[in-house]
């Protein structure tokens, strides 16, 4: 973080009167650490051109701001033109497209020149040692999608608290109607927050007899209640007081992690990683080769992978490590169900250096191992949608589950998400409206059970096709008496009666046990036909 004081000079506009042709000049105190979005925030506030239409210009060197920059280092004299602007310096313009183009050119050339000098510098083009540091994280993740352990890992969440909390913090952005998106986005933002008060950092175990510091005396050898849960590794402390011996198991196993709620980064970024995962959110692990772990959860609101990182409760913020640590990073891999991937570009505006310290193995080597281990974990599951999956529609529910069981979860093609009904056991109903007034003549639909509770499951439902948007019902498939043997279990209904139908309506009559359970629940609904 770092305080920097710019001065923004705008202006003159052609063609305007003479005072409004004199040079506007704003000096802007930023902060380095809240990203250019911010900085053209504070300069909208000063000159009203909006962010979008701002190209700011160096003016020491003609050189353009912008994601790749280094706020930190440059220039504090900085010229802003309005895109499109009458008034525009096209001379500015001209050389600071000329700079921009030449820097493209020397970052090429650098990343080139570093793919030539990683040649001479790998260790083991095998991937042998590549492949032993990610692989074994598949297990771990694997874990987080046990149905038990999350309901267990959602017990210990004050949900209704942080939901509270979620709704104050859109309320005090003055959003006060939020969308489904920002709501759930907002609720992952304070399971950070309530993850980072409750997780214990652990430097040197406390003593286990008077609570007072320790010294670490060397690793032990773990007992079989340890090995249950993952820890291959135990640390041992000897009180500096009462003399008493401290074992301290490094657990990789998230469902006892949210016992403990204890460790360093490792377990830090694990049982959050799990917790987001109980919570429905897509999420992965990512593993930095140079000493970290941290999350990544995917932002509907966003369209896109969030960063978190738990052990500082930030968000959002990718270059925290480069930037803002100094690390000198050099391999980046999100690991998640679905498999790996090498996510290291998103973590660098340093692209040709982090090459150049890439030595584990090639980059073709990389992608290689990558893929093989993501081929080798891939369920069954993930090879669907087929190609006339009817998509893109709106959805309507009796009720719905805040905030992990909306009720376009159903629809949103994603494994982890699931819509649920609170009291949807004995009925309840779900209509999904074709997009722009289209048709469709609906073949089959696919049905998955959600990721726990079998009890929950749909048993007895009757399909339905609308062809004036819901005002008139016709019956197109019913079943009964279905089962679902598993959980994330995906079933194909085929609908033999031929109906074009701009509307489809499912009626949930009956789950598996209505008698224990209120609740109803489907991990995602899919339907397939001829779009019209």
């Amino acid at each position: 973080m770092v305080a920097r004081r710019f001065v923004v000079r705008h202006g003159p506009a052609a063609g305007g009167s003479a005072e409004a042709a004199e040079e506007q000049q704003h000096e802007v105190e930023y902060d380095t650490e809240h990203g250019l979005d911010v900085l053209r925030l504070q300069i909208f506030s000063l000159t009203a051109v909006p962010p979008d239409l701002q190209k700011i210009v160096v003016e020491a060197d003609g050189s353009v701001v912008d994601d790749g920059t280094d706020l930190e280092a440059v220039s504090e004299r900085l010229r802003l033109l309005a895109i499109g602007e009458e008034g525009e310096d096209d001379g500015a313009a001209a050389r600071a497209q000329e700079k921009s183009d030449e820097e493209f050119a020397r970052m090429l050339q650098a990343e080139e020149e570093a793919l030539l000098l990683q040649q001479y510098n790998i260790q083991n083009d095998g991937g042998d040692v590549f492949r032993q540091r990610v692989e074994p994280y598949m297990h771990q993740v694997l874990m987080y999608e046990d149905s038990v352990g999350q309901e267990a890992a959602q017990k210990t969440v004050p949900i209704c608290e942080l939901e509270e909390k979620a709704l104050v913090s859109l309320a005090k952005e003055g959003n006060f109607n939020p969308s489904k998106d920002e709501e759930k986005h907002a609720f992952l933002l304070q399971l950070l927050f309530w993850f980072k008060q409750s997780f214990r950092w652990v430097n040197a175990a406390p003593c286990d007899s008077c609570g007072r510091e320790t010294s670490n005396v060397g690793m032990g050898t773990p007992l079989t209640s340890e090995i249950k849960f993952g820890a291959s590794r135990v640390e041992m402390y000897r009180c500096n007081h009462c003399s008493s011996i401290t074992r301290f198991p490094r657990y990789n196993d998230p469902r006892k992690l949210i016992q403990t709620r204890r460790g360093r980064c490792g377990e830090w970024a694990n049982c959050f990683t799990f917790y987001c995962r109980a919570f429905g959110y897509d999420a992965r692990l990512i593993l930095d080769f140079t000493d970290h772990v941290w999350t990544e959860c995917f932002s509907n609101l966003y369209g896109r992978w969030m960063h978190l990182d738990p052990c500082e409760g930030v968000y959002d913020n990718p270059l925290l490590y480069e930037k803002g640590w100094n690390k000198k990073l050099n391999y980046v891999i999100a690991i998640s169900k679905d498999g790996v991937r090498d996510v290291t570009k998103r973590y660098t505006r340093k692209w040709h250096e982090v090459l150049s310290r890439r030595i584990i193995t090639s980059e073709e080597t990389v992608v290689s191992v990558l893929s093989s281990i993501t081929g080798k974990y891939r369920t069954e599951g993930n090879h669907f949608p087929r190609g006339n999956r009817v998509c893109s529609g709106s959805v309507l529910a009796s009720r719905e589950q805040l905030p992990i069981g909306i009720a376009t979860a159903a629809f949103d093609g994603i494994h982890s998400s699931k819509w649920e009904e609170p009291d949807g056991a004995k009925g309840c109903w779900l209509i999904y409206t074709m997009q722009d007034g289209k048709s469709c003549e609906l073949e089959s639909y696919d049905l998955m059970s959600a990721n726990d509770a079998p009890e929950r499951d749909p048993m007895d439902w009757v399909l339905e096709g609308s062809a004036d948007g819901g005002s008139t019902w016709n019956i197109l498939d019913a079943r009964n008496s279905e089962m679902f043997e598993s959980r994330f279990l995906r079933k194909t209904f085929t609908v033999d009666k031929r109906y074009k139908a701009n509307a489809f309506r499912f009626r949930f009559l009956r789950v598996r046990d209505s008698h224990s359970n209120p609740r109803f629940q489907i991990g995602s609904i899919d339907l397939y036909g001829k779009t019209i």
